[in-house]
């Protein structure tokens, strides 16, 4: 997810991305967000999210690559996450 400005419900929206879906979040700020963003920290509501947030101030284009790149490589799911997730989806006809 591309986050071009830094309004409450736009930073709630990326968070629910990043942490429920796990998508990647890139926050555009300086000239790569036409001024909309000026600050250059991450926002708080953005830090430690599970897909992963970063920032980019270079230009748009920058933005839009580290988007394409974080989504084609996405952030590795923990082996035991992975266990409990098959175990959680089991249907009552697969127990023995």
């Amino acid at each position: 997810m591309l986050v071009l400005e830094d309004h409450e419900l736009t930073l709630k929206q990326a968070r629910y991305f990043g942490q429920e879906l796990r998508l990647p979040v890139v926050v555009a700020t300086g000239t790569a967000s036409g001024g909309l963003i000026t600050s250059h920290q991450l926002p708080p509501a953005l830090r430690g999210i599970a897909g992963g947030a970063s920032m980019v101030n270079t230009d748009l284009l920058g933005a839009v690559r580290t988007v394409l790149l974080a989504a084609l490589h996405p952030a590795e799911v923990p082996a035991a996450e992975v266990a409990l997730a098959k175990v959680k989806g089991r249907r009552s006809s697969d127990r023995m």
